[in-house]
């Protein structure tokens, strides 16, 4: 049985990618706006990255409400 929970380090590493993805697609369209040769297939395509990454960081959150944790039994 499959729970989709990811580890605190997985998380971090997939939340910091994301942050990257972010600041490399911001980049991407300052120098776009700049009228650089920034061509619009790799706005997309950085576009496209944060939406993944989106999508892969909103997973590990979704399981948290239905996490259980149980004290260790006396015995």
């Amino acid at each position: 049985m499959k729970s989709g929970a990811v580890s605190q380090s997985e998380y971090e590493l997939a939340q910091t990618a994301y942050t990257v993805a972010q600041e490399e697609h911001l980049a991407t369209v300052q120098l776009f706006q700049k009228g650089t040769a920034a061509r619009r297939e790799e706005i997309k395509a950085q576009e496209a990255v944060v939406r993944g990454l989106e999508a892969a960081e909103r997973t590990p959150s979704s399981n948290l409400p239905t996490a259980h944790c149980a004290p260790p039994t006396m015995g």
